[in-house]
């Protein structure tokens, strides 16, 4: 009886024990390091969403380094979360600082990104971790983004000596060589002959439309008083008709100007974009 007794004590050990070791298995599944491993295989496949949830996670638990915390906010960076990201980063870094030159790059990135102009230059003022190329790149990337294009092409000969800017090389080269169309210029071509607005911008499909329509409905209105006289209704239709493509060749050839420089900034923009998000990836 005792053995029995004693054997189905050892049982029950045995048990209790092979339970409890499965159970700090299952937790151990949750400690930081695993997190950490699943959150970087989430990052690895550019699971973005679900890697930021896990990365936080580490960082909740204490356990999100330097490295963790890079990829953290680049992956606000892909997701274009930028209002999030900065506000988890100023959750770690009240003051913005943090010591790594490559956390304050993409806190810097972030800011452009979203626009705080004015928090890039506090950045750049106070930070003495970002070396003189992060730096640099910063500066200019602020201006660009700020459309402060004139500061940039008044230091262009020093920009364009410095090799961490090159990548901005020909973008300062296209906007230094931006020939903008002048609305009164414009305007005043189409008055003298219409459609001819719209040509100086580049329209010139348009321009040759507006110049038919108005030779056109002119050439009716005209034949119309000399055949009919100012009684008929002939003459009086295509004589409306042809002022009010005037006028509308005017309006037309005045926007022309200014949907011509705005498309000429967008491109810029664009290059812009795609040279700075080329850049400093981590």
């Amino acid at each position: 009886m005792k053995s029995e007794t004693s054997g189905m004590r050892k049982i029950k050990l045995t048990i209790l024990f092979l339970y409890l070791g499965s159970f700090s298995l299952a937790q151990n599944i949750y400690d930081g390091e695993h997190i950490l491993r699943f959150a970087d295989y989430l990052y690895r496949n550019k699971e973005y969403p679900l890697a930021i949830n896990e990365y936080k996670h580490a960082l909740f638990l204490q356990y999100c380094n330097t490295t963790c915390q890079i990829k953290l906010f680049n992956s606000y960076l892909q997701m274009q979360q930028y209002n999030a990201g900065l506000y988890t980063y100023r959750s770690i870094y009240p003051e913005g600082l943090s010591g790594n030159d490559t956390l304050e790059m993409v806190y810097g990135k972030m800011l452009l990104l979203n626009a705080d102009f004015t928090d890039v230059e506090k950045l750049l003022h106070t930070s003495k971790t970002l070396s003189p190329g992060q730096h640099s790149f910063l500066n200019v990337s602020n201006d660009l983004f700020s459309d402060n294009w004139d500061r940039v092409v008044m230091k262009e000969s020093a920009l364009t000596a410095d090799l961490q800017i090159n990548p901005y090389n020909s973008v300062i080269y296209d906007i230094s060589n931006l020939k903008y169309k002048k609305p009164g210029v414009s305007l005043m071509l189409s008055a003298v002959i219409p459609g001819t607005g719209k040509m100086y911008c580049g329209y010139w499909y348009d321009g040759l439309i507006s110049l038919t329509t108005i030779g056109i409905t002119a050439w009716q209105a005209v034949r119309g008083f000399k055949i009919y006289g100012a009684d008929r209704a002939y003459t009086w239709i295509f004589t409306s008709l042809s002022a009010s493509f005037y006028i509308s060749n005017l309006y037309g050839s005045y926007k022309a100007a200014n949907m011509r420089n705005y498309r000429l900034r967008q491109n810029i923009h664009h290059a812009i974009k795609k040279v700075f998000d080329s850049s400093y990836n981590y």
